[in-house]
């Protein structure tokens, strides 16, 4: 059996050359655990040598001693190698937990087996090969089971990264899995007495294992950063990430952009990839050239801006790659920007060059339309007594409220504004002479029949209001439509305030 030492001693040549390996890529902090499993299998195969160079009951047990200082840590290490590998959470209790077991087993063999709690009974078998025999106990089953449920969990997880990531090049999971299963095969066929002589063939399987490991290391960059970089990055990018092929077939797609579109997550790969929710507004059509879309709001609340690049090979479009990226807080801080400019910073309305702009543009439709229009000009009586008297703390609070009740009182349409100081504009389209004149003695009475309150002080308040319809032989501008109502205005002030005067001269009220 000379061959089977040799055998052992080329496996643990070949395990430290792997643990030599895979230990200089600590800086990627990803073998950390891989390491430590193949220095405990290192550790196993000196046992194992050991007990098959024994020529005692006694040699033979210290080499079971040696080899439990390997063994029983060999598949948490491995399980928390993939999990480290994968990106998978796992707190440091849970950690410390898995290795709890392990320990126990350690202490209980090389304290010498104390009251046959883990092995039955040993004996010492020297040919064909020196070995020692157990006879098992319910612990040391249950270690066997650990072992073995742990080494499962490790491949289930490298089986839902195949699941997870469909269509991609699986070739460094399914090394794995071939390398952490062939020890799974071979300790079932220890226990189940199927090996030759009976003698435990892992140590050398584990050998094995760890040389396929390496391989996938070293030529499949299986720790390597960058693909592992890839993953992470894309899958954690909060920008949408839908990758089809030059037929329209759907390809990849990352975290994001499920989140964003459910439906991805029903999608297989090669399914024809019809379009998205959400991005009908935005005229969105897969599998055309490159185009930048509209941006929309989605489901989930936030603003996205959609383009679409096609990828060439060789002259070439294989693919196309559609991306979502997150405007939202660009979108808000626009937003926001253009609130300032063109709202009044005291009372939210529109400000005076916003109010020009916008009724601008309604008065051009009226005059392309020949429709009807009327402009509805405010100023609030006597207001200079009001900061005299209370402060203009006082003041900015009562203009604040004066808008906001007109306003609540104006429909969508109409254009309302701070004209200046305390007086306030509104642009009315499709109204007539009358409606506008009724609608200014509304505004102006909603002023006057509730008084405003201020720090315990109630104010009365009344508005002088001027009234200008828009007419087409007088009115070639907004301007001069402004300039009609700013003169009925003055007149509704000099004529007693707190009434409506149109523009013709008439008093109304």
């Amino acid at each position: 059996m000379h061959f089977m030492i040799a055998l052992i001693i080329l496996s643990g040549v070949l395990s430290l050359g792997a643990f030599i390996i895979v230990s200089t890529k600590r800086e990627f902090q990803k073998t950390e655990h891989l390491a430590l499993a193949i220095l405990c299998t290192c550790i196993y195969i000196a046992g194992g040598f050991f007990e098959a160079t024994s020529n005692s009951h006694f040699s033979a047990y210290r080499a079971i001693i040696v080899e439990y200082l390997g063994v029983p840590f060999i598949a948490p290490h491995a399980f928390l190698a993939i999990a480290d590998f994968y990106e998978k959470e796992i707190n440091r209790h849970l950690r410390r937990l898995l290795f709890v077991f392990p320990w126990l087993c350690c202490i209980l063999v090389a304290a010498g087996n104390p009251y046959n709690l883990f092995y039955a009974s040993t004996s010492y078998v020297p040919d064909p090969l020196p070995h020692l025999l157990v006879t098992p106990t319910p612990l040391y089953i249950l270690s066997v089971s650990y072992t073995l449920v742990l080494l499962l969990l490790t491949q289930g997880m490298i089986f839902k990264q195949i699941q997870e990531r469909k269509g991609h090049d699986h070739q460094r999971e399914v090394l794995l899995i071939i390398a952490i299963g062939l020890p799974i095969l071979s300790n079932l066929l220890y226990q189940l007495g199927f090996t030759p002589s009976n003698m435990d063939l892992t140590p050398i399987v584990l050998a094995v294992t760890s040389g396929l490991v390496t391989y996938a290391v070293q030529r499949l960059n299986l720790l390597q950063l960058l693909p592992l970089a890839k993953s992470t990055i894309v899958d954690k990018m909060t920008d949408a990430f839908i990758v089809i092929d030059n037929q329209c077939r759907f390809l990849e797609a990352n975290r994001a952009a499920k989140d964003i579109f459910p439906s991805l997550e029903r999608i297989e790969v090669g399914e024809k990839f019809v379009g998205l929710e959400n991005l009908s507004e935005a005229n969105f059509a897969p599998c055309g050239p490159d185009q930048e879309y509209p941006s929309v709001q989605t489901s989930n609340g936030r603003f996205y801006h959609v383009s679409q690049t096609n990828i060439a090979y060789n002259g070439k479009t294989v693919c196309s790659c559609i991306m979502l990226y997150d405007i939202t807080e660009t979108q808000s801080l626009i937003e926001i920007l253009d609130k300032k400019a063109t709202h009044d910073a005291l009372t939210q309305i529109y400000n005076r060059d916003a109010f020009f702009r916008l009724a601008n543009v309604s008065f051009v439709s009226v005059l392309k339309q020949a429709g009807q229009a009327a402009i509805v000009m405010f100023d609030l009586d006597h207001f200079k007594i009001v900061n005299d008297t209370y402060g203009h703390m006082c003041g900015d609070a009562v203009l604040q409220a004066v808008a906001q009740r007109l306003a609540k009182r104006l429909r969508d349409t109409d254009i309302f504004g701070r004209y200046g100081g305390e007086e306030f504009c509104t642009f009315l389209i499709h109204i007539s002479a009358d409606s506008a004149v009724v609608l200014a003695n509304e505004l102006r009475h909603c002023i006057e029949a509730e008084p405003f309150l201020y720090e315990g002080h109630s104010i009365s308040l009344t508005i002088s209001v001027g009234v200008a319809v828009y007419d087409k032989r007088m009115h070639t501008t907004l301007e001069d439509m402004i300039r009609s109502a700013d003169e009925a205005l003055y007149t509704a002030k000099n004529s007693g305030r707190n009434q409506v005067v149109l523009f013709d001269g008439n008093k109304l009220r």
